[in-house]
């Protein structure tokens, strides 16, 4: 292999390790993640699908109550960028957000989520729900 393949190589092998082996089709990010548990049970999930380093799926807004409606729903497309996930998600009603993350130790995506404007980002937890 010429030097400069290699290196390449070692590159693209590095960028990604966080998300995945390099052998790996699918990555630890597949499955469906949920924001915090509230008491209104309100909340968001995200049923992601990863292949290699990107990311896609969908993002599922629900309101209050015991049986809360769906709100808005949308697409999320990403990346990992060595260990950060950088998804973009694109809401139906509300526009564009992003969440940047990382999966810690415990298996939870934790970052920043940016939401459609006005509102400011904040710091948040995904957790992995159980199929």
């Amino acid at each position: 292999m010429k030097p400069a393949l290699a290196v390449l190589a070692a590159l693209l092998a590095t960028a990604c390790a966080s998300c995945h082996g390099p052998t790996e089709a699918t990555g630890p990010l597949t499955g469906t993640w949920r924001s915090p548990p509230v008491p209104s049970g309100a909340g968001t999930y995200l049923v992601l699908q990863q292949s290699n380093g990107t990311v896609r799926g969908a993002v599922y807004d629900y309101g209050i109550g015991p049986s809360g409606q769906m709100e808005d729903e949308g697409t999320v497309e990403g990346q990992c960028l060595g260990e950060l996930i950088d998804l973009r998600l694109h809401y139906q009603k509300a526009g564009a957000a992003r969440f940047q993350a990382v999966l810690d130790t415990l298996g939870e995506l934790v970052g920043t989520w940016t939401p459609p404007p006005p509102a400011a980002p904040f710091s948040t937890t995904y957790y992995r729900q159980v199929d």
